[in-house]
């Protein structure tokens, strides 16, 4: 039956998902949707990619077999757009949990990831904002940032439009001051090697990589990956602010220093390493960068690299790094890209002048 989706407002849909008088759906199974299963009656979850017949006590079904008159509570946190133009298509009503969480009062509901919290720290560090939105060097890196903010602050989608899933040319921009035949390749949280695989692509006569990953099985991965480069050095140490053993939760690509991990690895400062000339250091470590940047400030000051952090973990990251980075040497020129369609891969690039 068609309903002319685009004839309602987020708000109609949401005052008819709150009705209660229409099947009643989730999208995706994560921490989103696990607190509303939780917290209000659902009749089950969409999950395309599950042998699951059930999960938190609801059925799971296909989006093929919606239905009729259902109302989806997108819950995706990570690719929200594109599950609505999907469910749009279908015409089937729909709202995002983002929306959801604004307009309801339930505390318990979690806040955007790695965006707890936002509204009061950014306006206990509004200069700190201020400054880094100043700092930026083009207007696409301000476009970016104020997107982020607003987003965070509105919980309004809209201000996400144009965001696209980029993961896989992530880091490897245009303005990047690199050359074909001179650069040190340095992969701070290699994962699977798939970022020092993709610069041995773009720059085949590259002089040396070198690639961390302390995770176990992240790093044999990485290790097979990586066999057939040159000249390429896969580490299975952790890097930090100064030499120390600690505990790790293994977790994929988002595995991570815990004081509740799985194992103990040993940590190391990037200045103890003594690295060969870096050209271009790239760090994504799941809110660990601050503690690798302060054991890394004779590599930054001596050999001026340029520079790839992710910067997204917490709500003060973005403006941290680049003060952080930017008291070690101020001569750098700073852009933000963004490589998905939400709140996740936001990377600060530091350009040598």
């Amino acid at each position: 039956m068609d309903r002319f989706v685009g004839m309602y407002s987020k708000q109609d849909i949401l005052d008819k998902l709150l009705d209660n008088k229409a099947p009643r759906l989730l999208f995706g199974r994560n921490t989103y949707s696990k607190a509303i299963a939780k917290h209000y009656s659902f009749d089950g979850v969409i999950d395309d990619f599950s042998d699951d017949d059930d999960w938190e006590n609801l059925p799971i079904l296909k989006t093929a077999d919606l239905p009729q008159n259902a109302i989806i509570l997108n819950c995706s946190g990570g690719k929200t757009q594109t599950v609505k133009h999907i469910l749009d298509q279908r015409d089937v009503l729909n709202v995002d949990y983002f929306f959801f969480k604004a307009n309801v009062e339930n505390d318990e509901l979690p806040e955007i990831r790695f965006g707890e919290n936002f509204t009061e720290e950014y306006e206990r560090h509004r200069d700190k904002f201020d400054w880094l939105l100043e700092r930026l060097e083009d207007p696409l890196s301000k476009g970016i940032f104020n997107k982020l903010c607003q987003f965070k602050l509105s919980y309004d989608l809209t201000y996400l439009e144009g965001f696209k899933d980029l993961e896989k040319q992530q880091y490897f921009e245009n303005f990047l001051p690199l050359k074909q035949s001179e650069e040190h390749f340095v992969d701070i949280g290699c994962f699977d090697g798939f970022t020092s695989l993709e610069f041995a692509k773009k720059f085949p006569d590259y002089r040396a990589i070198t690639a961390f990953e302390p995770d176990p099985e992240n790093f044999m991965i990485c290790k097979k990956n990586l066999r057939a480069l040159r000249n390429t050095n896969c580490l299975d140490i952790g890097l930090s602010e100064h030499m120390e053993e600690a505990y790790m939760t293994s977790a994929g690509s988002a595995s991570s220093v815990s004081d509740q991990g799985d194992y103990k690895v040993s940590l190391r400062t990037l200045d103890d390493m003594s690295l060969d000339r870096p050209t271009f250091i790239k760090m994504d470590v799941e809110g660990f960068e601050n503690k690798i940047l302060a054991g890394s400030t004779k590599t930054i000051e001596a050999h001026y690299p340029t520079l790839a952090i992710g910067a997204y973990h917490n709500p003060n990251q973005l403006w941290q790094v680049a003060e952080q980075v930017l008291n070690i040497r101020d001569d750098y020129a700073l852009k933000v890209r963004h490589y998905t369609e939400t709140v996740y891969e936001t990377v600060l690039f530091f350009l040598p002048a």
